[in-house]
């Protein structure tokens, strides 16, 4: 997306309209980016208004990226702001933003991996348990009160998993 806001800057500095010049990111940037910018080009070339083809563009590409360029692009047209400018801008925030996003991967790793590890360890002891002496959790699978305690530690650990993602998730 990155590319295709760079490609588009540079066609307007170079003096072309914003149609032409979402036609020229769209020759440049790979699909599926650029069969959509070059569909919102020839929509334009039809007759459609740009405030139309931006909305169906959005509409068949629901990103907040997408949100945040057609919302650019209907401000600055509306308002007769530069282009070239606020498309550097919006390019810059979004390499930023994928930046952050990576940060945040490495940041939360240690917690998914206990997460995994945490959920992990009743299911392996429960196996190792069962092979080293069999007899001791058999009550588990054949009584009804083994079947509420494993019931119980199924839905518990579903819980606990629940709540290290919840912990963990972090939205940008």
């Amino acid at each position: 997306m990155t590319g295709a806001l760079l490609a588009m800057s540079t066609s307007v500095r170079a003096g072309l309209s914003l149609s032409q010049a979402l036609g020229a990111a769209g020759e440049r940037t790979p699909a599926p980016l650029g069969e959509e910018l070059t569909r919102v080009s020839g929509e334009l070339a039809l007759g459609g208004t740009m405030e139309a083809a931006l909305r169906g563009m959005e509409k068949r590409i629901p990103l907040p990226e997408m949100r945040m360029l057609v919302a650019g692009l209907e401000l600055a047209r509306t308002t007769g702001a530069s282009l070239a400018p606020l498309l550097d801008r919006l390019a810059e925030t979004l390499r930023e933003r994928e930046r952050l996003r990576g940060q945040l991967r490495a940041m939360t790793a240690q917690g998914r991996l206990s997460g995994w590890v945490v959920g992990m360890v009743p299911v392996a002891l429960l196996g190792v348990m069962s092979l080293i002496d069999p007899g001791f959790v058999r009550p588990l699978f054949a009584t009804p009160a083994g079947w509420m305690l494993l019931g119980s530690a199924i839905f518990l650990e579903g819980l606990g998993a629940l709540t290290i993602r919840a912990m963990m998730r972090v939205d940008l």
